[in-house]
């Protein structure tokens, strides 16, 4: 969504200019060693709520970190992709499970434009989201 926080967040944290170019975006993230998917393949929400998510399929996440065994730790853009990625975690078997469950995993607040009751403006997320500059 135009209006949502995720890379206004990232490229403020980076102290880089704000840019919706897809290249430059893709540019931020390779330099930080940050990768992003989506914890959903896809499901059905009726509106914008994730609270409303319903019958979730999941991304191959257990794959990408066997894939990838350098990823260090899992920051969750929300309550539904914590809860999702728990969830995931939960239903796997040996040795997926204990690997994964093994990589810290953080719940940030959610960057959409959304007020929540503690996250009222874009910039009452930054200081929550700058947790991630200590993994980098």
């Amino acid at each position: 969504h135009p209006r949502n926080h995720f890379w206004p967040i990232l490229f403020k944290l980076f102290q880089e200019p704000l840019s919706h170019d897809y290249e430059k975006k893709k540019e931020l993230l390779s330099a930080h060693h940050i990768a992003v998917w989506d914890i959903f393949s896809s499901c059905y929400r009726p509106g914008s709520m994730d609270r409303d998510i319903k019958e979730p399929l999941y991304n191959d996440i257990p794959g990408l970190v066997m894939e990838h065994p350098s990823i260090r730790v899992v920051f969750c853009n929300g309550t539904a992709a914590e809860k999702g990625l728990r969830s995931l975690i939960a239903s796997l078997k040996e040795p997926e499970k204990s690997q994964l469950a093994s990589i810290p995993v953080y719940r940030m607040p959610s960057t959409s434009p959304i007020p929540t009751k503690f996250y009222r403006r874009m910039e009452d997320k930054i200081n929550s989201w700058a947790q991630i500059l200590d993994f980098i």
